[in-house]
């Protein structure tokens, strides 16, 4: 699998002017950029997850008719348009798109979920949101505007499976005479687990992503090419494996927690867990993120919005004052739990 990023916009017409259409995230129809007339698209949720051996058959679909290759220079990112170039930038760096390359092929996805509001809902959203973060300094909530929003499909798999785990460690616990004490816990546990998103992005890395969790996955629709009309699409950047092996990561993660969850204890001293897999399913989406940044003190921050919720995650200006306040706050709080102690 080619390690280079590679984005896509494709192009239809209106049937009533002739002009360009976009996706629509209001109406979830197709709308025409003069016009307005309005283009319905067809719904279908019946797609089919495939077998993890699939992936080893290739038996995928082309994606068709692909007209052109730019690259961008500044960042390398690769876009491959359909006859609508919507924007003169690139998503990622805002640099222009230049060099023309050979036409690349590319794998439809399974299954899209479409943008359910646009970039001026998306700034409404995103100052209500920062309004929200206490430790954000409140000269920032008050001026802050997001800038350079752009509305991205980023790739992911989400995967399926059923787990059948083997566990044996040592736990540590305090009795109510402050006696630290030690305990063995071992056996067997099962888990489903249905629909863990793993990115495949170049740019959008799995802690970013964990940011703006979660997508709600019965909302995905059969890919359509008029979903991604006038949007980035970026091509998967990693080996399928690689994403599978996360995916496993977090599915054991997801056990071990359930497994701990069932005692009572301070601490873990040792754990060990053999997890067997059946069942093995996945699924390849685009889903909807926002790309925006934002200054504040001569420093700028970057922004991604998950396309659905609308939540937002990122690195943010800390107020050092809110800071310092909690942990004084805490510094009190444990002085005072210490005093009590002391004389009762």
């Amino acid at each position: 699998m080619d390690n280079k990023k590679q984005l896509k916009s494709v192009s239809f017409k209106c049937k009533g002017c002739g002009s360009d259409l976009k996706f629509d995230p209001t109406s979830q129809n197709l709308k025409c950029l003069s016009c307005g007339n309005i283009q319905k698209l067809e719904k279908k949720s019946d797609f089919a997850k495939h077998d993890i051996s699939e992936i080893k058959q290739g038996e995928h679909q082309k994606w068709k008719d692909t007209q052109k290759v730019l690259k961008c220079e500044t960042c390398g990112a690769e876009i491959i348009l359909h006859g609508l170039e919507f924007s003169g930038v690139c998503p990622y760096c805002n640099s222009s798109y230049v060099t023309q390359k050979d036409c690349l092929p590319d794998i439809v996805p399974d299954a899209v979920i479409p943008f359910c509001f646009d970039e001026v809902e998306a700034e409404k959203r995103f100052k209500n949101q920062l309004k929200r973060k206490f430790y954000v300094p409140m000269s920032c909530k008050k001026n802050v505007k997001p800038q350079n929003i752009k509305g991205v499909y980023i790739p992911a798999f989400s995967f399926d499976a059923n787990i059948k785990a083997k566990y044996s460690g040592t736990l540590r616990t305090t009795n109510n005479e402050n006696e630290v004490q030690y305990f063995n816990i071992s056996g067997t546990h099962s888990k489903v687990c249905h629909d863990v998103l793993i990115e495949n992005s170049s740019k959008i890395t799995q802690k970013s992503l964990k940011k703006i969790l979660p997508y709600n996955m019965e909302f995905s629709i059969k890919f359509l090419e008029g979903f991604v009309m006038g949007y980035v699409v970026e091509h998967y950047e990693d080996a399928f494996n690689d994403c599978l092996k996360a995916a496993q990561e977090e599915m054991k993660e997801k056990v071990k927690r359930e497994i701990l969850s069932q005692y009572s204890y301070d601490s873990v001293r040792e754990f060990s867990m053999k997890c067997d897999f059946s069942n093995q399913k996945y699924q390849y989406n685009i889903v909807p993120i926002y790309q925006m940044n934002f200054s504040h003190k001569n420093k700028n921050y970057n922004v991604i919005m998950n396309g659905q919720t609308g939540k937002i995650g990122g690195k943010f200006p800390v107020s050092i004052f809110k800071v310092l306040l909690t942990i004084f706050g805490w510094i009190l709080i444990i002085a005072l739990i210490v005093y009590l102690t002391t004389i009762s």
